[in-house]
């Protein structure tokens, strides 16, 4: 999933966490706010389970 989400306008390869795992979102617009809520619950439910 974050290969695809790397190549998605606004999501890149953060350099300040674990690289592989990790990725910077701009918060100018580019990305959706929806999109952003969905990969926060993404992300919690893959590291506390659900």
């Amino acid at each position: 999933m974050i290969g695809s989400l790397r190549l998605s306008k606004g999501i890149f390869k953060t350099y300040h966490m674990n690289k592989e795992y990790w990725v910077s979102i701009l918060l100018d617009g580019t990305v959706f706010e929806k999109k952003i809520k969905e990969l926060i619950d993404v992300s919690y439910e893959l590291n506390i389970g659900g």
